[in-house]
């Protein structure tokens, strides 16, 4: 049996008239001070902090790529 993918730390995500890249270790900022405090049933991966916005999937890709190198190696200094 494989092992699990594991987990990458920047997304890329189709909003249909643009790609997003997403930090998913970002701190969310809710509306509600109800909601730091409830568990969320949302698994959805674009519950997280925006990054940037690409106008095509390659450049998004080759961002998250970059992004994902450089905090595996300690060196993204965010």
């Amino acid at each position: 049996m494989a092992p699990a993918p594991k987990k990458r730390r920047f997304v890329v995500s189709d909003l249909g008239f643009t790609f997003a890249v997403h930090d998913t270790q970002a701190k969310q900022d809710y509306a509600f001070r109800a909601g730091k405090d409830k568990p969320h049933k949302s698994s959805n991966a674009l519950n997280t902090q925006r990054v940037e916005l690409f106008p095509t999937r390659e450049e998004a890709v080759r961002c998250v790529l970059e992004l994902n190198a450089k905090h595996e190696a300690g060196t993204l200094g965010w």
